[in-house]
């Protein structure tokens, strides 16, 4: 199985294969660890989940296993919605 990974808004996409169609902790801890080790000086990466609240984005960052996709979903039972869940790469533009 093969996982995808593109930063919107720059050129960088990373591509991994995985020997199982199921991704196990350990494999999704070395995905994110490889990712974070060649992200250019100014990306930073956090273990969570974006929502697009009303056009702003909101983040939700915590430990594997506190509730951050389920919190998520609740809140996206109104009008937001999931931009990027388990991985979020952010970086500042301008000053």
């Amino acid at each position: 199985m093969e996982i995808h990974f593109t930063i919107a808004g720059s050129e960088l996409s990373f591509k991994f294969s995985v020997s199982s169609g199921d991704i196990t902790p350990q494999e999704k801890k070395e995905f994110r660890l490889r990712i974070a080790s060649v992200l250019p000086a100014g990306f930073v990466p956090f273990h969570g989940t974006l929502i697009d609240k009303s056009g702003k984005g909101m983040l939700i960052v915590g430990p594997s296993g506190s509730g951050k996709t389920t919190l998520a979903h609740t809140l996206c039972l109104k009008s937001e919605k999931i931009v990027a869940n388990d991985m979020v790469v952010a970086w500042r533009r301008g000053q």
